[in-house]
């Protein structure tokens, strides 16, 4: 009952958020600005089976949908303001997303709530947004290693070109600043983020853009070591990829400071009259090794499909292989017997660090593809460690529309894991996942309604043992 009322005291509050979102629209909302907005409300129903639900209900949905119930009912608010001045090249957007998930446990989150501005094209946005979903949500992983859409938003400060700017050859980059402040192993981690791409050639003949992002946990209140250093030198050192200072610890000070990661990615597109087509890659790296390629069969794999024809039968097709079991070899600086030489830069343990013990993680799921998985937690409620990073799989996602109402979409994912290269799995755990989906868009209403009917069969969600597993969800969302 407590925490009944709890949830209903966050939910009131959340309603004057959004009603105060409306008025700041309204009142500042000028004749001469161009404006677009979209207020949304939204009920999910869950069912799933022998305590979880299936894989595809849960993943890739914004950290919204706990794993572990068998019957929850979800609730969700959202807001989105974009507005333009023409001719000044300024504009602004603000929005907010409110979600409450009603089970055994209660809870209500902030899922979003940014404010943007935007000069020509060079942008900052405050506060807490997820990225773009691409493909229409088919792919396993948002096409980009470290951008999936499966966590929930962190609080960040992002400045950078909102657009490639150029003619033929074209960049893009942005610089980064956040927060990880949920339960973890080390409470208040900074994150840092950049990133840069380059870009040429046009669409209609053939688009090639390529670059990387890296990004570096650090800073924080560690609950084994206490605080970490987080001065302005050591956020210089930072970024630089540089070792600690005698202040730090020993393992910062004998490689880089802080937990570095990042992924090069690479994407071909050709546009055709009929159709889209792109090709794309996501290497991830952790360290010099993988920057440097010794990991090299390590990526995401994918090629996505669209037809330009709207309303098609067949609208979209996306087809991923991701493989991450080489990781730059089984052997890490192991010394010569007889000798001094440490030879080997492998056991590159995505996704997790010695020190920062809750990974790639925010609020207990994995801000990479959720292939990645299952995420393990100590006796407190903290996640430790990611427990499979050793994955070969395959992906496929499709979707297109019966008539203009009806939409439907099919998602199929088997896997192969291992464990990971501390902790091997006895033997691989296979793991197969498919999704069926129907939507519906209410011809003289601004609703939609949405059923989705899951089925998982394997071994890694359940501790080794092979499961078969039923789930199934009804959506209702209104759109203003």
């Amino acid at each position: 009952m407590q925490d009944f009322l709890k949830t209903k005291e966050r939910m009131k509050r959340v309603y004057i958020l959004v009603v105060l979102l409306g008025a700041w629209n309204t009142v500042f909302s000028q004749d001469n600005c161009e404006v677009e907005s979209k207020f949304q409300v939204e009920a999910k129903t869950l069912i799933g089976s022998k305590g979880k639900l299936p894989f595809w209900l849960w993943v890739n949905q914004m950290g919204r949908i706990e794993q572990n119930e068998d019957l929850s009912q979800n609730f969700e608010l959202s807001y989105k303001n974009n507005s333009t001045t023409p001719h000044s090249g300024l504009s602004y957007s603000y929005g907010g997303r409110v979600n409450a998930n009603i089970s055994a446990d209660q809870d209500v989150d902030l899922n979003e709530l940014f404010g943007g501005l935007i000069y020509k094209k060079i942008f900052l946005k405050v506060g807490k947004w997820n990225d773009i979903q691409l493909f229409d949500g088919l792919s396993s992983s948002n096409k980009n290693l470290i951008s999936s859409r499966n966590a929930r938003s962190y609080p960040k400060l992002r400045v950078g070109l909102n657009d490639f700017v150029g003619r033929k050859f074209r960049i893009k980059a942005f610089w980064e600043e956040g927060l990880l402040n949920d339960k973890r192993w080390v409470d208040d981690t900074r994150l840092h983020h950049k990133a840069l791409y380059c870009q040429f050639g046009k669409i209609e003949n053939l688009q090639i853009t390529f670059g990387g992002e890296h990004l570096v946990m650090w800073g924080g209140r560690s609950t084994s070591e206490g605080e970490l250093p987080s001065s302005f030198s050591d956020y210089l050192r930072v970024i630089r990829g540089k070792s600690g200072d005698n202040n730090s610890l020993a393992i910062d000070q004998a490689n880089v400071m802080g937990n570095h990661l990042g992924v090069y990615n690479l994407s071909i597109e050709k546009s055709f009259i009929s159709y889209d087509i792109e090709f794309y890659l996501s290497h991830p790296f952790e360290d010099n090794s993988g920057m440097e390629l010794d990991n090299y069969k390590d990526n995401l794999y994918g090629i996505h499909f669209k037809n330009n024809k709207k309303e098609s039968v067949l609208q979209n097709v996306v087809l991923e292989h991701l493989y991450s079991k080489n990781q730059s070899g089984k052997q890490h600086l192991v010394k010569k017997s007889g000798t001094d030489v440490a030879t080997g830069r492998g056991r590159d343990r995505y996704y997790n660090h010695e020190v920062y013990s809750s990974g790639f993680t925010y609020h207990g799921m994995v801000m990479t593809s959720p292939l990645f998985g299952p995420v393990q937690y100590n006796e407190d409620g903290i996640p430790i460690q990611i427990t499979n990073n050793l994955i070969s799989a395959w992906h496929l996602g499709m979707n297109g529309y019966l008539n203009e109402q009806l939409k439907w979409e099919l998602k199929l994912t088997h896997s192969k894991n291992g464990g990971t290269m501390d902790v091997y799995y006895p033997s691989n755990r296979s793991q197969f996942s498919s999704l069926l989906g129907f939507s519906y868009q209410c011809p003289k209403l601004p609703m939609t309604l949405k059923l989705d009917m899951a089925l998982d069969k394997g071994e890694l969600w359940d501790d080794g043992v092979d499961t078969t597993r039923f789930g199934g969800a009804f959506t209702i969302a209104y759109t203003l």
